[in-house]
């Protein structure tokens, strides 16, 4: 990477670290672009070379996580249009569990800003709200697509998609914002196992 390249990834990186740092700190509303450039020491102008707006910052904070949470899900799509066996979607749901735990692990921040921001009734709630029913979407088609195949038990794919998603996102939050002494990946592995046992998937020996 030659020194303008080396500069201009340096002014992004140092823009999405305050903006990550202010928007936890104080929240979105709270903040606004001088705050951030600010904090950065960058020009106002510098920031417009990067992101359209304030909002666009945001989003970019927020897909870190949720863009590879997605392409994750459309990878075990693929695996369990492919399974045959209660067996074999047990260990998809493993993978799924552990490799979102990963995630969650990598980009632990950007996601407490998402469970900071989801509830806030203002544009940056809205964003959240976004992804969350995407996500939503996502999880709900996955499940009806197990049912269907009898892989799970799940008659009603959109309640079992609720639940556990609610499951999770309280798993994750109290792995990363509380002073709970845990192994992350372990609460991952045991969330996948009383989950998928609840849809009567076998344990693996």
């Amino acid at each position: 990477m030659g020194r303008r390249e080396a500069n201009k990834a340096d002014k992004l990186r140092r823009l999405t670290t305050e903006a990550l740092r202010l928007f936890r700190e104080q929240g979105y509303d709270r903040t606004s672009i001088e705050h951030i450039v600010s904090a950065a020491g960058v020009a106002r102008g510098t920031f417009y070379l990067y992101f359209a707006d304030r909002a666009s910052l945001f989003d970019s904070l927020l897909d870190a996580w949720f863009s590879p949470l997605l392409d994750l899900l459309a990878e075990e799509h693929e695996r369990l249009e492919e399974a045959t066996t209660r067996e074999e979607s047990r260990t998809i749901y493993e993978d799924i569990g552990g490799r979102a735990a990963m995630l969650a692990i990598e980009h632990g921040e950007p996601l407490l800003l998402a469970f900071q921001e989801g509830r806030s009734p203002g544009e940056a709630g809205d964003r959240v709200r976004v992804r969350q029913q995407q996500l939503l979407n996502v999880i709900v088609t996955l499940t009806a697509l197990a049912a269907d195949r009898g892989l799970i038990d799940a008659p009603m794919p959109e309640v079992a998609s609720r639940v556990v998603m609610g499951a999770v996102e309280k798993m994750f939050y109290d792995v990363l914002a509380t002073d709970w002494d845990v192994d992350p990946l372990a609460v991952g592995r045991e969330t996948v196992r009383l989950l998928t046992t609840s849809l009567g998937v076998p344990s693996l020996p």
